[in-house]
């Protein structure tokens, strides 16, 4: 029962949080601000899309696998060492263009 409690406030602050952090920057800096978060938001959501989409099947397995540990092991390092794979190339690369993005796009 936890566990599902978790996954629905889990839920209910990600589905918050990109309005919340629209109203932020738009009362802190400005509404084209916001357009310049807008972007740069939904690239990073692409971006972690194309490697999450692939884990979770692998997620809900892991759920019935959760006390067998060798078989979990066994089926998570495969798919984590994936995510990092395209991570962190992804994450420097949006380091160092995503200024030239955004301007490009805005």
């Amino acid at each position: 029962m936890k566990y599902g409690i978790g996954i629905h406030i889990a839920t209910i602050v990600i589905t918050l949080r990109e309005p919340l952090y629209k109203v932020l920057i738009a009362r802190t800096y400005g509404l084209s601000e916001v357009a310049t978060f807008d972007v740069s938001y939904k690239l990073c959501t692409q971006v972690v899309s194309v490697v999450v989409s692939p884990l979770l099947g692998v997620l809900a397995t892991s759920a019935m696998l959760s006390n067998r540990e060798h078989a979990l092991e066994k089926i998570l390092r495969p798919f984590f060492g994936y995510a990092l794979l395209i991570l962190i190339p992804a994450a420097l690369f949006f380091e160092s263009f995503s200024q030239q993005l955004v301007q490009l796009w805005v």
